[in-house]
């Protein structure tokens, strides 16, 4: 990936799960003009055409990350780090 900016996806494992999403859409959800129906149902893997909330409801719920502590302004550390009331000193 030469840009960061690549469909805002900057980690791997969003760009494939994006790319994921779009391939069980285009496959389940889309009719196609030509075959008149999706390419999952014109190969028998399924029997009707699959709605967006259906495709949706298969995904698994997001997991919540762990955050770090976060450093409080104006503690002690600040202050000294800043003597001259500098950014952090309250």
């Amino acid at each position: 990936m030469t840009r960061q900016t690549n469909a805002f996806n900057r980690k791997w494992a969003n760009l494939e799960a994006a790319y994921s999403l779009w391939f069980a859409f285009y496959n389940l959800c889309r009719a196609h003009s030509a075959l008149r129906v999706t390419p999952a149902v014109q190969a028998v893997l399924t029997h009707h055409i699959w709605d967006a909330e259906e495709l949706v409801a298969l995904l698994p719920e997001p997991e919540a990350a762990k955050r770090g502590r976060y450093k409080k302004r104006g503690s002690e550390q600040d202050c000294r780090k800043y003597p001259e009331g500098g950014l952090y000193s309250g």
